[in-house]
């Protein structure tokens, strides 16, 4: 469906408009720009994100700085934030290795940075700044050879649906999370009562899609609790080793 069979679908959801009408071209745009509000705010939100991709792109040496964004040196779609990165040290050859990268949140840990101008052969960490509409992803060190990529893995959120033209379809899950979601946030401005089975149906369709997106964290275990790594591990409830 296109962005304006979608928003009817909506519109149809809590009676705006009766079974069967096209609905009016004013509702039928007010109903989508109300949709892509509610799209741009789940892209801020992890669990409602159901694709991270991972990204090429290439670094020269003795540079600092690169920008991304629509327009950037990393011409894509700004992304919210950066879920992982690494640098590809070989990418000519078929069996390229990859060397993971600690990524820096927040401005104090960069901040805190003391020689953010020194050179390596391989970087150590980025930090992706907070900019709009382009955000600077600073390298550091910074890399003193040439042919290395930057890999980031960015969570790549729905984007605003266009009026016509384009036929939308979701993974499993979506459709219904999205329409019942949409009409749910429609109910006020088109003077609607949302009901009951409304807002359980919106609440239960979301709940499934954060569940299917939500992923596991491996946990570390310090090694004075292995002793040392030494193989045997300690029993929380009885203070022993086992």
């Amino acid at each position: 469906m296109t962005g304006n069979e979608r928003a009817r679908q909506a519109l149809l959801a809590i009676g705006a408009i009766p079974a069967g009408s096209a609905g009016s071209a004013l509702s039928i745009r007010d109903a989508l720009i109300i949709g892509n509000q509610m799209l741009d705010s789940w892209a801020v939100e992890r669990l409602t994100i159901y694709e991270t991709r991972r990204e090429l792109f290439a670094l020269v040496a003795g540079t600092p700085s690169y920008t991304i964004g629509v327009g950037g040196t990393f011409n894509r779609a700004r992304p919210v934030w950066v879920e992982r990165a690494g640098v590809v040290s070989n990418p000519a050859v078929a069996n390229e290795m990859e060397l993971p990268l600690h990524v820096v949140r927040a401005a104090d840990e960069w901040a805190n940075l003391e020689q953010k101008n020194l050179s390596s052969t391989l970087p150590d960490g980025i930090y992706p700044d907070g900019g709009f509409p382009l955000r600077t992803v600073w390298i550091y060190p910074i890399p003193s050879v040439g042919g290395l990529q930057l890999a980031l893995y960015l969570p790549t959120a729905i984007t605003a649906l266009a009026p016509t033209g384009v036929d939308y379809t979701f993974p499993p899950g979506y459709e219904e999370a999205i329409n019942y979601n949409w009409a749910l946030r429609l109910c006020v401005p088109f003077g609607r009562v949302a009901s009951n089975d409304l807002k359980e149906f919106a609440r239960t369709s979301l709940g499934r899609i954060k569940r299917v997106n939500e992923t596991s964290l491996d946990i570390t275990l310090d090694p004075a609790l292995t002793r040392g790594g030494t193989g045997s591990k300690a029993n929380i409830q009885t203070g022993d080793y086992r």
